[in-house]
């Protein structure tokens, strides 16, 4: 494969010189060639070039999404936002950048971001759970679990609604182990297990080692849980 990426980039190194005309097409596909065989100085470079030459929502999302694998996310969210200038309908651009707000902990920006972009996916049968699952998660580290639970489930029903329906899309299978912690904290301890193997199941770790390691946390983690009442109780009394 990556002798097929060198043979494109040399491709399109070959065209960026012989046709000013298309010059930001080529310096965008070089860029992702780039980006391909890991050499994400070069991929940036020509990013930089093309969006000097023609400035464009994908070409700003690129940008981002590089340095969001850097760990810029502050740069992240700049580009992004140039993204949503040029189109301000563009849910990818609003969730990438809800992500990035996550990251640097400014969550209520997050979750508006990640709202609008749900908001902008009409046809359910092309949306993709990742949104869902994403404010899920941000919903239960703030300890929202009611608002965690409607995402986690509602991201499964996409799931479920997309399979009955053969669209093809990236499966998200965090949502299970979202839903497994969200089960433990609300002391469901059968469905956290459940969901937790089947979180397994669907990585290709599931095993009888894996089971039994799985079962013993959750186990050694509802003593904890129940000790932790017993004490509060005590105190009470």
């Amino acid at each position: 494969m990556q002798k097929h990426f060198k043979a494109a980039i040399d491709q399109y190194s070959a065209l960026i010189e012989l046709d000013s005309q298309h010059l930001e097409s080529y310096l965008t596909l070089r860029s992702d060639r780039f980006r391909d065989i890991g050499k994400l100085i070069e991929s940036a470079a020509d990013l930089d070039k093309a969006l000097s030459v023609n400035p464009s929502a994908g070409d700003y999302f690129k940008r981002a999404r590089l340095y969001e694998l850097e760990g810029n996310f502050k740069k992240a969210i700049e580009y992004l936002s140039l993204a949503l200038d040029k189109d301000t309908k563009y849910s990818g651009a609003f969730s990438a950048r809800g992500k990035c707000f996550a990251r640097i902990n400014k969550m209520n920006n997050a979750i508006a971001d990640l709202t609008h972009a749900i908001s902008l996916e009409k046809d359910e049968r092309y949306t993709k759970p990742d949104n869902y699952v994403d404010r899920g998660f941000i919903y239960l580290t703030n300890d929202r679990l009611e608002e965690a639970k409607a995402d986690f489930e509602k991201a499964i029903e996409l799931k479920k609604k997309r399979r009955d329906l053969n669209v093809t899309l990236d499966e998200n299978i965090d949502v299970y182990y979202g839903r497994a912690i969200l089960n433990f904290r609300t002391q469901k301890y059968d469905d956290a297990l459940d969901d937790y193997l089947l979180w397994c199941k669907f990585q290709n770790w599931y095993s009888p080692s894996l089971v039994i390691t799985g079962t013993i946390v959750l186990l050694i983690s509802v003593w904890i849980a129940i000790s932790i009442i017993r004490r509060k109780k005590l105190k009470a009394v």
